[in-house]
């Protein structure tokens, strides 16, 4: 881009290179960004000028989040040189951190559907205090946890929402056993609304296309 990186006019050249290959509407509905203020920013523009935006939403890079959650728990900790032993138990606390980082920052995985349930089970089985935890190690799966929360929003999750849409849309994780079973519902049910939606527009369109062809 020749012009500054904000988030209008990020938002505004992405439109035009929708525009430019074609895609419709209502198939603009993500965009992936890096967490930073400038992006979450042009996504808000996006929502607000449909015309340009569709229906997206913001979609965090996963890989890059973690770090960024990595770095913030670091800060948390004043290490010195004689503190091996925590430092053998950050690292335990912070090896599945790494490893989720290095499976979602891969090209070749298409990570979203499995994001959300990723994400709990990390929470669940790897953050969760212990009795023979530390005050330090305590401390840094506290704010693990916040940072997780916070980034991704969990607690504010809506039906609609692009990564539990996604989630029920693969088999692997379709059950959505991270959620309330009234969480499931609802997203089911979203799921079965965005279904209608789309036979609907589908059958209006070959009735158009039928009604078209000269007789």
């Amino acid at each position: 881009m020749e012009v500054n990186h904000t988030g209008v006019n990020i938002a505004e050249q992405l439109g035009e290179v929708a525009d430019a290959f074609a895609i419709p509407n209502y198939k603009r509905v993500a965009v992936v960004h890096n967490n930073a203020s400038n992006m979450k920013l042009c996504t808000e523009t996006l929502k607000k000028e449909p015309e340009k935006g569709g229906n997206v939403q913001g979609v965090y890079c996963s890989g890059y989040t973690l770090q960024l959650i990595t770095k913030k728990a670091d800060r948390t900790l004043d290490l010195t040189a004689d503190q091996w032993k925590l430092a053998q138990e950050i690292a335990e606390v912070l090896g599945p951190l790494i490893t989720l980082t290095e499976l979602l920052s891969q090209e070749e995985n298409l990570s979203l559907s499995a994001t959300m349930q990723m994400l709990f089970n990390l929470k669940r089985r790897h953050l969760s205090p212990e009795e023979d935890d530390s005050p330090a190690i305590r401390e840094l799966k506290k704010t693990l946890i916040t940072e997780i929360d916070s980034r991704w929003k969990l607690s504010l999750l809506e039906p609609s929402s692009i990564y539990l849409l996604s989630s029920t849309l693969d088999q692997r994780f379709k059950q959505l056993k991270f959620l309330t079973n009234e969480k499931k519902d609802l997203v089911y049910i979203e799921v079965v609304r965005l279904a209608e939606h789309l036979h609907q527009r589908q059958t209006v369109r070959e009735a158009y296309l039928v009604n078209s062809i000269p007789a």
